[in-house]
């Protein structure tokens, strides 16, 4: 089965009009190019979103979900873990570019590079 984080941004993407696969935009002779169609992807995106915010705990993954139905980073928020906070060093002293961290740790590239600067990495 699919996880539902998963299954959550690819309805985004429809709703966005972008086939979730390949990111390009639909064809118009796509399916999900109708305009029930994606209204009845834009109702369950908001139904889930609204569902998770009125939970009074949010766990994790369910912040995740609502970042992604909001169109933010996945881990936008969410705290760092050591081991990644490690990884994110250790990858940007080796030279890889901030877009890239960016996508790889599911942060903007603020968050980025502000986590970077809290623990004493010079910007480059």
């Amino acid at each position: 089965m699919m996880k539902t984080d998963i299954a959550l941004e690819t309805l985004k993407y429809i709703a966005d009009g972008m086939n979730p696969y390949s990111r390009r935009t639909l064809r118009k002779e796509d399916i999900f190019h109708e305009p029930e169609v994606l209204e009845a992807v834009k109702v369950c995106i908001h139904l889930v979103a609204k569902n998770l915010s009125e939970k009074s705990y949010l766990r994790s993954q369910d912040k995740v979900l609502i970042n992604i139905v909001n169109g933010k980073a996945r881990n936008h928020g969410l705290p760092w873990s050591n081991a990644d906070t490690k990884k994110l060093i250790n990858d940007y002293t080796g030279g890889r570019p901030v877009s890239r961290l960016s996508r790889e740790f599911g942060r903007s590239k603020g968050s980025i590079i502000s986590h970077l600067e809290l623990n004493g990495v010079p910007i480059r």
